[in-house]
């Protein structure tokens, strides 16, 4: 249970961790609606990761991080895909 947790919490921080890069490439001042996104996303695949993760130790720990970087990448990807919306014909 205690391992569960931590794989969350692990998720959750690459997710939040990519945010803040984005935040500090981006130059622009701190949005917090956007980074409230960003950790409902890193809430969301912490739980998913600490629910199914069948990995311990170091690997479990790096792909955790790496599954809640890449949820709020993709997130951010549908978002601008979302805001083009779809072509008029």
């Amino acid at each position: 249970m205690q391992e569960n947790l931590a794989m969350a919490l692990c998720a959750a921080a690459g997710a939040l961790c990519l945010a803040l890069l984005g935040w500090l490439k981006s130059r622009e001042p701190f949005n917090a609606r956007k980074f409230t996104a960003s950790a409902i996303t890193a809430i969301i695949a912490g739980i998913s990761v600490g629910v199914v993760s069948q990995y311990d130790g170091a690997v479990g720990f790096m792909s955790a991080f790496l599954i809640g970087a890449g949820a709020d990448a993709t997130r951010h990807a549908a978002y601008k895909v979302a805001a083009k919306g779809l072509p008029k014909q």
